[in-house]
């Protein structure tokens, strides 16, 4: 059975399916990331007696696993390295998800050293592989976006060549620019 147009409907049907195909990974993906499945996939350690010199120094000192993907940090203890008392939390100020600590301007202990206790909970292995998904799966989506206006040309391109050489065919045989009219 030859069937009329089976080139073009195979083109627009192939680059429909493969743009349905990418929305609905896309939604998958975006819905599945966004019902924050991975929330609770976060891992914790303790660090137990870290030494470091506080200060009022702007930026603070890291402490913790502050190098970790999404890191937020808590001190349990702080002492101070020489007498061994413990330092209240009204002496420094911690940012959480910089994982860092300020000595509060006036405090006896700035410019110290001081041993710390704290616990820093950061993205799991798990909640980092869904983070990159998701950022890989968007950069994607925006590369192949940039590229449709090029495919598509190629494809009209493509589509008026296979016109003229139906026409030049058709042409011939209705007897239309016989030898040497063209």
């Amino acid at each position: 059975m030859n069937k009329k147009g089976g080139v073009v409907t195979s083109t627009v049907m192939g680059v429909v399916g493969l743009v349905v195909a990418v929305i609905i990974g896309y939604i998958i993906v975006s819905t599945l990331f966004s019902a924050n499945l991975f929330d609770g996939a976060r891992d914790s350690t303790i660090d137990y007696n870290e030494t470091l010199t506080i200060s009022t120094v702007a930026g603070g000192t890291a402490f913790g696993q502050s190098t970790l993907s999404g890191a937020s940090c808590s001190i349990t203890i702080a002492r101070n390295e020489t007498t061994g008392e413990v330092i209240n939390s009204g002496n420094y100020t911690v940012t959480a998800e910089k994982c860092t600590v300020i000595a509060t301007a006036g405090s006896i202990y700035n410019g110290s050293s001081w041993n710390i206790t704290s616990l820093s909970t950061y993205d799991s292995d798990e909640e980092k592989s869904a983070i990159n998904i998701n950022k890989n799966l968007t950069a994607g989506v925006g590369n192949v976006a940039g590229k449709i206006p090029t495919i598509l040309l190629i494809v009209a391109v493509v589509f008026l060549f296979g016109a003229l050489v139906l026409l030049l065919r058709n042409s011939k045989a209705m007897g239309i620019g016989s030898s040497g009219s063209l």
